[in-house]
C-alpha cells in the first residue's frame, strides 16, 4: 500500500472510491527478466501534498524515491522508518517538509545488493 495516503484514504472514509486502489496506481511493478516500470500519478501526489501540509515537489521527491528503491533493491519491502515505510504518518509528512526522510540502514544495504545482483547478470539482463 502506498505510504503517501492520507489517513482517511488507508481507513476508507475518504468519498473518493479511486483511493482504495492506490497501489495499482502508483507502484513499481516486475516484469519478466527483472524489468521495472513505476507509475506515479502526480494529481494523485499533488492532492495528498495538499492534505498533508506538505509541498507537493518534496512529496514528489519522496515518492520517486521510495519507488526507484523498491526497483533497485529487486524486492517489495517496507521499513519501519524513514522514505522506504509502508505508510507515512502526519510526524512524517512534518518532517518531509522541512527535510528528506531517510534511507534506514537496512534499505542501503538491500540497495547494493540488489545493484550487484543485476551487474553479477550482465548488460543483457532483463531484455527478454
Amino acid at each position: 500500500m502506498a505510504p503517501w495516503r492520507t489517513e482517511a484514504e488507508r481507513s476508507g472514509r475518504s468519498g473518493d472510491r479511486s483511493a482504495i486502489h492506490w497501489r495499482q496506481q502508483v507502484h513499481s511493478r516486475l516484469f519478466g527478466g527483472g524489468v521495472r516500470d513505476i507509475t506515479v500519478l502526480h494529481h494523485r501526489v499533488r492532492a495528498t501534498a495538499a492534505a498533508a501540509g506538505v509541498e507537493d515537489f518534496r512529496l514528489t521527491a519522496h515518492v520517486l524515491v521510495h519507488e526507484i528503491a523498491h526497483v533497485l533493491q529487486r524486492i517489495d519491502r517496507h521499513s519501519d522508518s524513514g522514505v522506504m515505510k509502508a505508510h507515512w504518518s502526519q510526524a512524517d509528512y512534518e518532517v518531509m517538509a522541512r527535510k528528506p526522510l531517510p534511507l534506514a540502514a537496512e534499505d542501503i544495504i538491500l540497495i547494493r545488493r540488489g545493484l550487484e545482483g543485476a551487474r553479477d547478470r550482465g548488460p543483457a539482463a532483463g531484455r527478454e
